[in-house]
Parts: structure tokens; C-alpha cells; sequence
């Protein structure tokens, strides 16, 4: 309300806030970090029913089915190569970064768009390669060089303490038992440490964006991202 310079007297409904916004005419309004936000989902599919206005909303968690999803998971290996040298330049200056480590370390840290950038940030002082060898036995490394408590993203290790953070205490338990696994496992697998409530764990923490499903060419498995 305050972003939209809305009273909060005014707007005492998600109906009556859509309205107000309705009656300003077309707009995109964009929306971060909805994880918290209990019941979230209705209450954006109540604002989305003005045609004029387009909701762009950023969450680590799958809204109501209502909602147009798009997911953002790994990239593409050669778009996260870009990425990595884009962001690399930004504090190397003028230099080349070697082509063949460069590709080992973005498939060490799995094309993930935040690993790749918080490696990037180090790249004045150390090369991919030591990066690399680095990142093995040390991965805090991977954190903005001036932390700051309050950036969510500054760390990885701070990124998913913020996604632990959302998730019931049965789903915390089912995340630890999964880390039994090194690589991809298969639902029977998940259910021999899960239990019974295996599937409805499963489908949460992949909701969540915690869980990666994917087709290795026999069926579908998971894999715990990073």
C-alpha cells in the first residue's frame, strides 16, 4: 500500500484495493519476495481480476493453481556462462577468463543464476579454477565479499535458511532425510526415508523450489539442488 501510495483506510479488502488500482488504468505492478505471505495466492487472484493490471510476483513457493506460473530454475549452460563472465567483467575489468574453466566451475555450481553471481563477485582475485578447487572444501566462499545481515541473497547459505525457514517442521524433517542421497534418487528411494508421506513431501519441497524433478531418460527422479 505504501509502494502504490494507497491509504491504508482505503484499501480494507484485496476487492477494494484491486478497484482503487483498477480506476489508475493500465498497469504492471511487480511484487518480490511473496514466501511469507499466508493466503497470498487468493488474495492475488483477487487483485488480478482488473483486465487493465498485470501482477508480476517473485516467490520461492507455488502459488494456488489459479496463478500462471513460470519457473525459474537452472539455466541453460551456455546462457549461465554468459552470466558468469558478464558479472566477472563487472569487477576484472579488462581480461579473459579461460574457456574450459570457466565451463567446469558453471557446471560445478549447476548453472544456478545466484551461485553464479556471488562466484563472479571473486573473480578479480581468484581465477575459475581456484574458485573451483575452492568452493570443494569451503562453500561459504560463495558470498558477497561485504556481507550485509540484512541482504537476503548475499549468501547461499543465507538464500536457503530463508527457504528452510518457510517450511513446517514435518517438511524440515523430510528435507534432512533426503540428504542421505549424494545425486538423483527415485520416489521409492524417498519413500524408504520418508515413509508413507513420501509423495506429499516430495510435492511440497518441490513446490517450494527445494527439490528439483527431472527425467533422467528411464523416469522421473529428484535431485537436491546443489
Amino acid at each position: 500500500q505504501y509502494t502504490l501510495s494507497i491509504a491504508g483506510t482505503e484499501a480494507t479488502s484485496p476487492a477494494a484495493l484491486a478497484e482503487i488500482i483498477h480506476r489508475r488504468g493500465p498497469a504492471l505492478i511487480v511484487l518480490d519476495n511473496c514466501d511469507a505471505v499466508d493466503g497470498f495466492d487468493n488474495t492475488l487472484v483477487e487483485l488480478a481480476r482488473s483486465s487493465a493490471v498485470r501482477w508480476l510476483v517473485t516467490t520461492r513457493r507455488r502459488l494456488g493453481p489459479d496463478v500462471q506460473h513460470i519457473d525459474m530454475g537452472p539455466l541453460q549452460e551456455e546462457a549461465a556462462i554468459e552470466l558468469f563472465r558478464e558479472r566477472a567483467s563487472w569487477v576484472m575489468g579488462t581480461g579473459r577468463l579461460p574457456d574450459r574453466d570457466t565451463q567446469r566451475l558453471v557446471e560445478a555450481l549447476e548453472c544456478n543464476p545466484l551461485a553464479l553471481c556471488l562466484a563472479a563477485a571473486r573473480a578479480n582475485l581468484l581465477s575459475p579454477a581456484e574458485l573451483l578447487k575452492r568452493f570443494g572444501s569451503d562453500p561459504k566462499l560463495l558470498s558477497a565479499p561485504q556481507d550485509d545481515a540484512h541482504q537476503r541473497y548475499s549468501s547461499l547459505e543465507r538464500a536457503l535458511a530463508g527457504s528452510w525457514e518457510l517450511l513446517s517442521e514435518e517438511e524440515q524433517t523430510s528435507l534432512v532425510s533426503l540428504t542421505v542421497f549424494m545425486g538423483s534418487f527415485a520416489l521409492e528411494a524417498a519413500e524408504a526415508v520418508v515413509g508413507d508421506a513420501a509423495i506429499g513431501r516430495l510435492q511440497s519441497l518441490c513446490d517450494r523450489s527445494l527439490l528439483e524433478p527431472r527425467d533422467d531418460g528411464r523416469g522421473r527422479v529428484y535431485r537436491l539442488p546443489l
